[in-house]
């Protein structure tokens, strides 16, 4: 059995926390069948504190996972940032290999530079959802801060993953922008598709919920948004179409579990509440702000259809949303935009209803139609339910992965640079710290003069460029 090492982010989803997220999933969706595997694993992740903030800040014993070969450590982003710090983590897990799951966990395990191969997990598009930032909440130097934390993982991973099959092609051309793509490395495969998976429940857990007491009659119709309010949310078009179905609907009602996102998107969920306050139907819609884990499977029970609108975007083309598997895993049907692949295998498969982006009209009518197509509905969820438990299961998805782990192999550019004995640590830092002061170094300054032939400052003017046009 191998020793690995995973960095990613918390809370992990057994955790006591009131707010979970998809990258916290998505580290578990790796690590879980590594650990089944009889792997011994050594999982470093960043406690995201807007999970933390308004909970225990680990979990009690009783809750972690009985693994005999998992050791966790949980590390505040001042220590997780830290290259030394990662370095010396490395050395006392002796890992056979690394995994880096999400963007900012594959980002430090690369510039830590261990003497072992690496597998990085880049879960959505991270330069789209850049961009989908910079517009929700103006950010400008996001998409080169951003540049800076992915150009580590493109000259430094030996194997990739992406979250959808458009992802995968993407990263494949921001390799190709890298140089990676050689006669060296001609029919070696860089880059696997790990669609999002859904955690294991068991039946008892789902029969053993009870009802959250939110219908007062049968009759009711209820649509439920679940998770949180991100920067490719289409708020505007949400309510607008929710309003106009209400209006010819009076048995419609509207649930929200979930919130802002922190820094990272304070405005969007903001804005979706004043909709919501200026609204004439407001009374029918309940905004519930985080809710604890068995209280959102109360809902999902509970609820007719669950939604999910999305700006048309690039984050959308290439992005997945694990609120859809989520729904769909609790048999719930549902109702959302087009873009992500996942919409693409609800509409394909007939597990609920999809329309395109930025139509309010086009919203109002689905809901409309679902209102008086219970029984259609409910056979969409029970078809959800049945692939999602086939075909979404962390042990299948992650079958790439837990191959790779069992004989983990060095990419062959990698390979050879290994065998010249060339290093890439403080190099990679040193770019990576270059792309994340865009803006702060002067023209005539010693630095620029002295790295001014290099590829990665060259690269560096040419995106400006392109991203100012």
């Amino acid at each position: 059995m191998a020793r690995v090492a995973v960095f990613g982010m918390a809370p992990l989803p057994w955790e006591r926390t009131l707010r979970h997220f998809g990258l916290g999933t998505r580290t578990w969706q790796f690590t879980l069948p590594l650990l089944e595997a009889g792997h011994h694993v050594f999982l470093v992740a960043k406690k995201m504190l807007d999970a933390y903030a308004d909970a225990e800040e680990s979990p009690p014993d009783h809750d972690t996972p009985a693994f005999p070969n998992l050791t966790i450590e949980r590390f505040d982003a001042e220590v997780f940032h830290d290259v030394g710090s990662i370095r010396v983590v490395m050395e006392k897990a002796e890992p056979d290999c690394v995994l880096g799951i999400n963007m900012e966990a594959a980002s430090m395990a690369c510039l830590a530079d261990p003497a072992v191969p690496i597998w990085a997990d880049l879960n959505g598009y991270t330069m789209g959802e850049a961009q989908a930032r910079h517009k929700a909440i103006g950010d400008q130097d996001d998409p080169f801060i951003l540049w800076g934390q992915l150009l580590p993982i493109l000259l430094r991973a030996d194997v990739f993953s992406a979250v959808s099959e458009p992802q995968r092609l993407a990263l494949i051309a921001e390799l190709g922008s890298v140089g990676r793509l050689t006669g060296e490395t001609f029919g070696y495969e860089f880059v696997y598709r790990i669609q999002n998976a859904v955690p294991p429940h068991s039946e008892d857990e789902w029969e053993q919920s009870v009802g959250s007491g939110l219908r007062e009659s049968e009759d009711e119709f209820w649509v439920l948004w679940s998770g949180g309010f991100n920067t490719w949310a289409d708020v505007e078009t949400l309510v607008a179409g929710v309003e106009g179905a209400m209006a010819q609907a009076p048995d419609l009602r509207f649930v929200s579990s979930g919130g802002g996102l922190g820094d990272h998107d304070p405005k969007t969920y903001r804005r979706f509440c004043a909709l919501v306050n200026a609204s004439a139907f407001k009374e029918r819609f309940h905004i519930l702000g985080w809710v604890p884990g068995d209280r959102a499977m109360d809902l999902y029970r509970q609820a007719d259809l669950g939604i999910n609108i999305d700006f048309s975007c690039y984050e959308t083309e290439f992005g997945a949303r694990n609120r859809i598997n989520s729904m769909l895993r609790f048999g719930l049907p549902v109702l959302t935009t087009y873009g992500t692949e996942i919409s693409r295998i609800v509409e394909g498969n007939g597990l609920g209803l999809v329309i395109d982006c930025e139509e309010p009209k086009a919203l109002t009518s689905a809901l409309v139609w679902a209102c008086r197509n219970r029984d259609r509905l409910q056979d969409m969820g029970n078809r959800g339910r049945e692939l999602v438990l086939e075909r979404f299961t962390y042990a299948r998805t992650t079958k790439r992965v837990q191959s790779w782990v069992a004989a983990p192999t060095f990419s062959p550019d990698n390979l050879r640079k290994r065998a010249e004995g060339k290093g890439f640590g403080s190099e990679l830092e040193r770019r990576a710290s270059l792309f994340g002061r865009i803006g702060e170094l002067e023209e005539d300054s010693e630095e620029l003069r002295r790295i001014y032939d290099t590829r990665a400052f060259r690269l560096y003017h040419r995106l400006k460029e392109l991203l100012r046009l």
